[in-house]
């Protein structure tokens, strides 16, 4: 328990840590996205397909480490978010039909 207490910094408000999971949560479907990005490099051998998916990531990270600020970050995360949950869905169709 005090290995806890010890860590934690005292004046880091609560909900500080809610939105660091939220935006786990919202980095995990950016991650699913960039997945079956690499999955379909991987299966119908287009490497171009692959530096995409490194190219988007690389530009997810960029803007939050340059700025620093932490309602754009979050903003920033979140918009990239619905636009991977959006490929997701248009992605299930094909890869789904695809067999």
């Amino acid at each position: 328990m005090c290995f806890v207490w010890c860590i934690l910094p005292n004046n880091t408000p609560s909900y500080m840590f809610l939105f660091g999971g939220i935006e786990r949560l919202f980095v995990l479907a950016i991650h699913i996205a960039l997945s079956l990005i690499v999955l379909y490099s991987v299966k119908n051998r287009k490497n171009i397909y692959l530096l995409y998916a490194i190219l988007l990531h690389s530009l997810v990270n960029f803007f939050p480490v340059i700025f620093q600020n932490f309602v754009f970050s979050e903003i920033y995360v979140f918009v990239f978010a619905i636009l991977s949950i959006y490929f997701i869905k248009k992605q299930q169709a094909a890869f789904l039909g695809d067999s």
